[in-house]
Parts: C-alpha cells; sequence; structure tokens
C-alpha cells in the first residue's frame, strides 16, 4: 500500500522490493542459505475512483499471477490509467448512504 503516492512510483518501490529480497538469502535452520525472488503484482486506485479493497486486491492478485505466467521474479502493475470503471465501482460512487452507513 503505497497511499497518496503518484502512480510512477510504485513500479520503482516494488522493484526495490524486488531486488532486496532477491540479495537477502533465507538461512535455514541448519545454517544453509538459500536464494528466493518474489514476484510482485499491483493495482493503482486512483483518488477518484470509490472501491472496496476487496477489489483491488483481486485486480493486483491478477498482476501477481501475470508476472508468475511471464517468468516470475518481476514486477507487474495495472496500467495507471483506467478508463473503464466496474458495476462494483459505480454501485460504490453512486449508492446513497444510509442511516446505517452514518452510525
Amino acid at each position: 500500500m503505497l497511499p497518496n503516492c503518484p502512480s510512477a512510483f510504485g513500479p520503482q518501490v516494488a522493484d526495490r522490493v524486488r531486488h532486496r529480497v532477491a540479495r537477502s538469502p533465507v538461512v535455514l535452520q541448519d545454517g544453509r542459505q538459500i536464494a528466493v525472488t518474489v514476484s510482485v503484482g499491483g493495482a493503482f486506485a486512483p483518488q477518484w475512483v470509490r472501491s472496496t479493497p476487496t477489489l483491488w486486491m483481486q485486480r493486483a492478485d491478477l498482476q501477481l499471477y501475470r508476472a508468475k505466467n511471464d517468468g516470475r521474479d518481476r514486477v507487474c502493475l495495472e496500467p495507471s490509467a483506467m478508463p473503464q470503471v466496474s458495476a462494483e465501482e459505480r454501485a460504490c460512487c453512486w449508492q446513497a448512504p444510509t442511516w446505517q452507513d452514518l452510525e
């Protein structure tokens, strides 16, 4: 999560994390070290789009599996400009609040 962060920073931060993990071997209980890598998937949540955390996690998860399918040890992020808004997002934007929401 990178709140209030321009979308241009996302790929840089994700790649730094990926490189840091690759440079840090995991030490097993018997003292052996193993090299590990990570794949990173991410989705952008523009301020103007109101959505649920579950939806953004699903979008990030799709990108994670894309990274794994494309060869692993890489970063795949959803394009920052999402011209389409899902039905769920439209409902979040236009749904009138109820008294229960205000409690």
